[in-house]
């Protein structure tokens, strides 16, 4: 369109040098041509405008629809890690309840009887004041302990995985 403007403006101004006798006639004509391809530029500039503006305007509520949308993906991603932290959080208490579980046992079969004149039970009355019967039953039950205390370790893990 420039282009044509242009050769045209070129056109009529080489018309109206050589003809002479309609050069006022001619010149007017230049100028409403004039001003009308000025018009025309103009109403391209708002349109190319307007077109950018609609764009921009188009392009918002898309924006938004994407925003919305990762906003649900990220609430969703949300709530399955407080779904796992709660499972995590059960299997904690779990582990401490049976944790104070085993201490109280541990306690029930590790305290001592507060009455020494009682014999030692699986010991006869000899054995119990023989200091060789007393450490071996000791190492007898001391290996008895190790060996619980390594099954109750197992069976702990097991629970954990």
């Amino acid at each position: 369109c420039k282009k044509f403007s242009t050769i045209g403006r070129k056109i009529v101004f080489q018309v109206i040098e050589y003809v002479i006798a309609y050069k006022s006639i001619l010149t007017s004509i230049k100028k409403e041509y004039d001003a009308f391809i000025e018009t025309i530029k103009k109403g391209q500039r708002t349109a190319f405008n307007l077109h950018d503006k609609l764009k921009v305007l188009a392009t918002e509520p898309t924006a938004l629809v994407y925003h919305r949308k990762r906003t649900i993906q990220l609430e969703a991603k949300m709530r399955v890690i407080e779904n796992n932290s709660s499972k995590i959080q059960l299997q904690i208490d779990k582990m401490k309840q049976l944790r104070a579980e085993h201490d109280m046992k541990e306690e029930k079969y590790c305290t001592f009887s507060k009455v020494p004149s009682k014999p030692i039970p699986g010991m006869t009355l000899q054995e119990s004041v023989s200091l060789d019967a007393l450490t071996k039953y000791l190492k007898h039950l001391e290996d008895k302990y190790a060996e619980i205390k390594q099954l109750m370790l197992k069976n702990t893990y097991q629970l954990r995985g």
